[in-house]
């Protein structure tokens, strides 16, 4: 599964792609996650709570399902419920 990751600069970004990772490492799930690059390429893009304005514009570039992270699970930095529903999206495309 290819995952893009789209949030606002800064460090928060960073720490959930190592989370989502981490959390597809314990499940061995092979991933890859990309920060604000390589949409193209992508599974399912997630925004992060930030980015939630951006989202119907990202829907008509992309052919590939496209979320919002949780404020919940964005600010736990909660990689396995991220990871999770980025599988949902998939699931349900």
């Amino acid at each position: 599964m290819r995952i893009t990751l789209l949030s606002k600069p800064g460090f928060s970004g960073s720490m959930l792609v190592k989370k989502i990772e981490e959390a597809a490492k314990s499940r061995y799930l092979d991933i890859e996650v990309n920060l604000n690059q390589k949409m193209d390429e992508a599974d399912v893009v997630l925004l992060t709570p930030q980015r939630e304005g951006d989202l119907e514009g990202i829907k008509t570039v992309v052919k590939v399902p496209v979320g919002v992270i949780s404020l919940r699970d964005f600010g736990l930095l909660n990689g396995d419920g991220i990871l999770k529903y980025a599988t949902q999206l998939i699931d349900t495309k």
